[in-house]
């Protein structure tokens, strides 16, 4: 849907109107529309009570409504534009009428509106920089031109074409317009204003065609340019009356006006105040009054921002104030609005839902209805419907005909009035699949949402994509909450504590098709923006998929057959695997008994997901470390959809990229990785459920030995941090207590005190963490907590540390706990300018044990901050989020695979210069060796490998591939990545500008407000996060507040890599490097007989140093520093030069007398550098 604003001449409104209106009362005495009042029946009915309109003869349901227009005795300038005018008008002379413009700046600036509408940019940037260089050539004449410029064009600034001083325009109360002559304001008429600008407009009739794009769109009926008409309302245009419908006051059969009618009685009533001052006789005062008045009525129709509250009117809404801002008709009705057939509630999770699903309680299911037509096949399910009625579950709440005068009824629509026994019998014995009327539109039934539908689920805020997409309805009969798969909450990034979300009923097969096809949560297994999976099993599920998967699990047949069947009875019930059999594989052991493993199961599991296709081939690593589960099981392989060796942690069946559910979405599609999810849920549920998994106390405590050395260790950093480190900045331990008390004048040793013990700190906390992962009392393997943290089930390493070992440093910005400014001491129980670790918020106690009032109060302070981060970051990240989206919304994928916006402009040949969807790049640009060995799982064969256009880096990498292969045919290697490069080319239409704008603006929530500190920096703070995203794409400043970048040294050599980059980025001046500067020059006669010299040549030599002495310290070579020259940074000499071609110099002195400037055609330069005595000509 699109939408065009423009404003409407006389003519143009006089043709949209049916009727004249000149009264300014609506009704008579007895309530009826008056003739030509505000409510004229030629403007169309304005309720149901309404006979057919007059106009067009349809009634009030299918008339569109008509326009009514009120003629102005004069025009009077248009209020959205006033501004717009009186810029115009302050950039006029009054006496020339004319532009206040040099002619020559005119046809530049013509010129390049031309460019620009041509869609040429660059060309008119071009031109306007040429424009701008001369500008400056011509200023750098004058001495102090900026200040006499300054004073001219606010004094004295006059007009270049008759030297007549410029008058100032100023805008007044109530709209009017205003202008100085001398020291007197003189009001202007709406007839001067109009007569002004009209005459402006015929002299430049071009230029402002070109400025408010009206190329041969304003000419009038003689063929002259009437474009300014535009600005100024003649006929004022009044809306149809169903847009402005009457009220009813309570019970009463009494009718009020709507508000707006108020603008239109106000303009009305002083339009029959100037006709009668005019047939009186002529009286000024009282015209200019009412004209006052009027204008002052139309500036309140179309913007009642400036209505005065003082003068006892009620504010009313202008047209202006209808559109704009949130509660305006697009932001609040359009884009976003209220919609039937949905609901909301408290969100739950469900485990045996399937991925896709969506619990929807049986309550709610009777309230959202389904329209659906009655057909032949469907016909007794829709009778039984009926006859349920709206109660009774599944039933129907209404039956839509179509009866023989072309409208429809609804029977039982209301929610109270459902269809009865009585009407539900009678509706489902004339039931036949036809209209009453005997057309060939049947039937529709609203019935209640039921198992299978399709529904759209949404969380706001909706940050990118995938936080609304489409789920199966599972009705759920005794529940009152929605419930789904805890797969979807990375997509959602929902959690259950409170959280509501939204579902919405698509109301069409047309609308159910797009939600399936497009918006189904399985297909959205991939981010679009990064290409990286978002969807993925948590918690529970990944610590019984790593139980279930060691080495040392076994089952009988019964509980292997139980497992695979629970897991995939479901997926086996599909009518696509209708006949589908089960095949146990081989037991692992025979002796002493037969038993299975879990590596079996999962295999077994995959094996009925890919449903006859070939066996997959995948090596990956695990998140668990190989010293908690042995070196073998660190590493998964499975060969042929067989899982021989690893363990499957979270790095395989969480939101990681190529684990095993990764590479099936990739082999065999979003459905097959969205069953293997489900399917694996279901069997880590049960597994969980026989197996079990607990933690506790004796998880989280250390050894005897372990303990102690903890209690050592924070021994020692209590005695030694804060004294060693300020010994070391004031080197003199002796003074140290004379130096504390003195710090507060000493900012920048504190800071370095501050960091260095922060520093220190940092390091006893690592040493306690190394020496904590061996000294706890239970081993990893029978350790419950650290099967969570270490699996990726939950927790991380940090909240065991804080548990059994400590809660370390409070970081605040970025820095340690900030002293009291009169004190000095972080809190009154520490002394004034305490360095030791515990006064600056180092925490050393642990939850287990407890903490220390003071540690309390700390770490109280960080979870503070973490607070007010969260309820800061969502405005101003939400903020940053939509105004990208509203600049890039008109950027998308067109199919010649170009990238443009919504003017056609052309921003990229083609998308990302490869044309590939980020989110089918993972396995194809890094994985080609994984691809061949799943060659038979990825192969289309409906692919056609005749063309090969690829990438240049894709290319290289087809190269390295082939030359490393040693069996198969090189040549179908090379047809098989060609077949897949061109299969994730992103498909034409997709809207790139709003996925790039989610890329930036769904992360942006996730960052963190908090400070960077450069290490051993004082004064390096550097604000990340939000206000750094908002510093480059909203002010785009030239001058950043934090110029400040974090570049780690990869080098081997730490310390001399960072020299070698500084050296690098050093900024070094030409002159720096210069030993000798001589300027040789030389002029040319005319002829041997005349003494006027014609051209002179200036020669400048630049002598530097030996290579030798510069290139090991600057990182400068010879031709580095010659390429120089034709690097445009010796322009300036060029331009000095040029403008001291006219002066003579010492070498003309001898015939100053018959030198004369006017003469001088040609001045010629050259620069030569020399490497000491060598010279050398560039």
């Amino acid at each position: 849907m699109r939408f065009r604003f423009k404003t409407f001449d006389g003519d143009a409104a006089l043709r949209l109107s049916v009727r004249r209106l000149t009264s300014p009362f609506a009704f008579d005495e007895l309530g009826r529309p008056i003739s030509r009042g505000l409510y004229d029946p030629a403007l169309g009915p304005s309720s149901y009570k309404d006979g057919p309109c007059p106009t067009c003869g349809l009634g009030y349901i299918n008339c569109p409504g008509h326009f009514g227009h009120i003629e102005l005795p004069v025009p009077l300038p248009n209020p959205l534009l006033i501004k717009l005018i009186i810029q115009i008008m302050k950039c006029s002379c009054w006496n020339c009428q004319c532009l206040r413009m040099n002619p020559r700046d005119l046809k530049l600036h013509l010129a390049r509106l031309y460019f620009e509408d041509a869609g040429m940019p660059k060309c008119a940037h071009a031109a306007w920089k040429e424009a701008a260089a001369a500008n400056r050539l011509l200023k750098l004449r004058s001495v102090g031109w900026k200040h006499t410029q300054d004073i001219i064009l606010k004094f004295m600034a006059a007009c270049p074409n008759c030297g007549k001083a410029a008058t100032s325009v100023r805008v007044g109360g109530r709209g009017r317009l205003f202008y100085s002559e001398s020291s007197t304001q003189i009001l202007l008429s709406p007839t001067e204003i109009e007569s002004h600008i009209a005459a402006l407009w015929k002299t430049y009739p071009s230029l402002f065609e070109l400025l408010f794009g009206l190329q041969g769109r304003s000419l009038d009926a003689v063929g002259e340019s009437s474009g300014h008409r535009r600005l100024f309302v003649k006929v004022a245009l009044v809306p149809p009356s169903r847009f402005r419908p009457t009220q009813t006051v309570g019970t009463m059969d009494y009718a009020s006006e709507h508000p707006q009618n108020i603008f239109f009685q106000r303009i009305l009533t002083e339009i029959e105040v100037i006709m009668k001052a005019n047939e009186q006789g002529p009286s000024k005062k009282r015209f200019a009054e009412a004209m006052s008045n009027m204008q002052e009525a139309l500036g309140d129709l179309y913007d009642s921002a400036g209505m005065s509250a003082s003068s006892g009117r009620v504010q009313m809404t202008g047209i202006r104030q209808q559109i704009e801002a949130k509660a305006g008709l697009f932001r609040k009705h359009m884009m976003g609005k209220r919609v039937n057939y949905s609901c909301r509630s408290v969100i739950g999770p469900d485990v045996f839902l399937d991925t896709n699903e969506l619990g929807i309680p049986e309550s709610f299911a009777k309230l959202l209805t389904v329209p659906e037509p009655v057909i032949a096949t469907n016909l007794k399910e829709m009778q039984a419907a009926v006859l349920n009625g709206p109660d009774v579950y599944p039933g129907a709440v209404a039956v839509e005909d179509w009866t023989t005068t072309g409208n429809h009824r609804v029977n039982g629509s209301s929610k109270t009035n459902g269809l009865h026994n009585g009407d539900a019998a009678s509706e489902a014995a004339g039931m036949s699949g036809i209209s009453s009327a005997g057309t060939s539109v049947p039937k529709r039934v609203h019935r209640h949402l039921r198992t299978g539908d399709v529904v759209l689920f949404n969380r706001q805020p909706t940050l990118h994509r995938v936080s609304i997409m489409a789920h199966k309805v599972r009705v759920l009969p005794k529940d009152r909450t929605l419930r789904f798969h805890y797969a979807n909450c990375g997509s959602y990034n929902a959690d259950f504590d409170g959280d509501e979300m939204n579902v919405h009923v698509p109301q069409d097969y047309l609308a159910r098709a797009e939600a399936e096809e497009l918006l189904l949560s399985s297909k959205h297994y991939i981010v679009p923006t990064s290409g990286a999976p978002i969807r993925g099993l948590i918690q529970d599920h990944i610590a019984a998929a790593t139980l279930l998967s060691r080495r040392d699990t076994f089952m009988e047949r019964e509980e292997f057959t139980q497992f695979l069947y629970a897991a995939t009875e479901k997926l086996m019930n599909c009518p696509a695997r209708h006949g589908t059999k089960y095949i146990i594989p081989e037991p692992a052991l025979y002796k002493p008994q037969r038993l299975w493993t879990g590596k079996q199961l999962i295999s077994a599991i995959l094996f009925v997901v890919r449903n006859g296709r070939p066996g997959l081939n995948l090596e990956a690593g695990t998140r668990t470390k190989s010293n908690v589960i042995g070196k073998e099981e660190s590493l998964i392989l499975f060969r042929h959809g067989l899982l021989l060796r690893g363990v499957i942690d979270k790095s395989s069946l969480g939101a990681a990229m190529y684990g095993i559910v990764h590479a099936i979405q990739e082999a065999y599609g979003c459905d097959a990785s969205d069953a293997f999810l489900s399917a694996m849920s279901r069997l880590c549920v049960f597994f969980i459920r026989s197996h079990g998994h607990t933690t506790g106390v004796d998880d989280l405590l250390l050894q005897e030995h372990g303990d102690l050395k903890r209690r050592k260790i924070l021994a020692e950093a209590a005695e030694t941090i804060g004294a060693d480190v300020t010994n070391a900045v004031y080197a003199e331990m002796s003074q140290t207590d004379q130096q504390v008390r003195t710090a507060k004048s000493l900012p920048e040793a504190r800071t370095l005190i501050e960091e260095m013990i922060r520093r220190d700190g940092k390091e006893a906390e690592d040493r306690l963490d190394t020496s904590m992962k061996t000294a706890l009392n239970k081993v990893s393997s029978a350790n419950g907590f650290a099967l969570m943290t270490n699996t990726g089930a939950k927790g991380s390493a940090v909240n065991s540390a804080q548990i059994s070992c400590l809660l370390g440093s409070t970081v605040l910005e970025g820095k340690r706990v900030p002293r009291m400014g009169g004190s000095g001491a972080t809190l009154p129980c520490f002394a004034p300018f305490d360095a030791s670790p515990n006064a600056g918020g180092f925490v050393s106690g642990r939850f287990l044990t407890g903490i220390s009032p003071q540690e309390f109060f700390f770490h109280s302070m960080s979870g503070r901050e973490g607070l007010l981060d969260t309820s800061l970051k969502t405005a101003n990240s939400g903020y940053l989020q939509r105004c990208l989206i509203k600049h890039l919304e008109g950027i998308r994928l067109h199919y010649d695979y170009t990238v443009r916006d919504s003017d056609q402009t052309i921003l990229q040949f083609i998308y990302g210069d490869d044309g590939i969807d980020p989110s089918k790049s993972r396995w194809l640009n890094t994985k080609i060796e994984w691809q061949l060995a799943n060659q038979q799982c990825l192969q289309d064969p409906g692919q056609n490998s005749s063309k090969r256009v690829v990438s240049e880096s894709f290319e290289a990498a087809i190269d390295a591939t082939v030359k490393r292969s040693t069996a198969g045919d090189r040549e179908s290697i090379r047809d098989f990545l060609y077949d897949r490069y061109r299969s994730a080319a992103l498909e034409p239409g997709e809207a790139v500008g709003v996925v790039a704008a989610q890329g930036v603006g769904e992360p942006s929530t996730q960052m963190t407000l908090n400070t960077f500190h450069h290490t051993g920096s004082s004064s390096a703070h550097v604000t990340l996060g939000i206000p750094r995203l908002r510093e480059l794409l909203m002010t785009a400043s030239k001058n950043p507040k934090t110029p400040c970048m974090k570049l780690p040294i990869c080098a081997k050599d730490p310390q001399h890599g960072a020299k070698l980059l500084c050296r690098k980025l050093q900024k070094i001046n030409l002159l720096d490097l210069i030993t000798n500067i001589s300027v040789r020059e030389q002029g040319i006669r005319l002829s041997p007989g005349e003494c006027q010299w014609a051209i002179r040549t200036c020669e400048i030599l630049l002598q530097f140093p030996p290579e030798s002495l510069y290139k090991k310290q600057l990182g400068l070579q010879v031709f580095t520093i010659w390429s120089t020259k034709n690097s445009g940074k010796c322009r300036p000499i060029s331009v000095d030069l040029r403008k001291r071609r006219y002066q003579p110099t010492n070498m003309l002195l001898k015939d100053q007398e018959n030198y004369k400037p006017n003469l001088v055609r040609e001045t010629n330069w050259s620069l030569t550098m020399m490497k000491q005595v060598k010279q050398v000509v560039l």
